[in-house]
């Protein structure tokens, strides 16, 4: 199957500036906006030499561009990504416990040899509900393995695919869930599944931007459309959304 991806800008790229020969600010794309007429000029980088009416021209002319991939759902082994969650610090909590302790709204329970959280008291944004059994909660990837592997994931190095399934520093990336709703969410992206709590949809899909943003993922088109829907604005713009 042959599925068109779209190159997403991440608009922290388009706050953060260096300074160019004209003594004006460039944005990580090597770009500026001209303050006498407001169009929008790239000096550097891909875009060189190119000149757009609007910061939001170039923005359009950057979702136009198309990305033509084939399916990875063949070549995807999740052992690439998670042979076993990490203890990067080498305390004997991996980073299943090290989520559970982070989002308990208690402080945990840990057993005795102090590797494991125990209980604690967790709220599933995604069904509303909330858990004290770490057993009736998984870690739920926002951006499931196997959608970052077709979304370009594909190309990364082991070690980088474990660092994003093993991600703690970035809160979007794993959140903890009940654990039928994530086996009922599986690799689906938005187009294909919503959290069951309405009310969580906004926070989730802005949620799916920054992991796909900070990664440099794609998103295909029936992806864009559903959270357009939902944010009710451009993409590109969604992350300005309050929800």
């Amino acid at each position: 199957m042959v599925t068109a991806t779209f190159f997403i800008a991440g608009l922290a790229l388009l706050s953060h500036s260096n300074v160019d020969p004209h003594g004006g600010a460039l944005n990580l794309y090597g770009c500026h906006k001209q303050s006498s007429n407001d169009s929008y000029h790239c000096h550097n980088g891909d875009y060189s030499g190119l000149s757009f009416d609007s910061q939001d021209a170039f923005l359009e002319q950057m979702r136009s561009q198309t990305i033509v991939n084939t399916d990875q759902r063949s070549d995807y082994n999740r052992g690439d990504y998670l042979p076993y969650w990490a203890d990067e610090d080498q305390d004997c909590i991996n980073t299943r416990h090290e989520a559970l302790i982070i989002e308990s709204r208690i402080p945990v329970t840990m057993s005795r040899n102090g590797c494991f959280v125990i209980r604690g008291e967790w709220l599933d944004l995604a069904t509303n509900q909330i858990f004290t059994e770490p057993a009736d909660v998984d870690i739920d990837h926002t951006v499931a393995l196997a959608e970052a592997h077709r979304s370009g994931a594909v190309n990364w190095s082991r070690e980088k695919k474990q660092t994003f399934a093993n991600d703690l520093m970035n809160s979007a990336v794993l959140k903890v869930m009940d654990d039928s709703t994530n086996a009922a969410k599986g690799d689906k992206d938005p187009s294909e599944w919503l959290p069951p709590n309405a009310n969580y949809h906004c926070s989730y899909v802005k949620n799916w931007i920054r992991v796909k943003t900070l990664y440099e993922l794609t998103f295909d088109e029936a992806e864009i459309i559903a959270i357009e829907k939902i944010l009710g604005t451009d993409i590109e713009l969604g992350l300005e959304i309050q929800c």
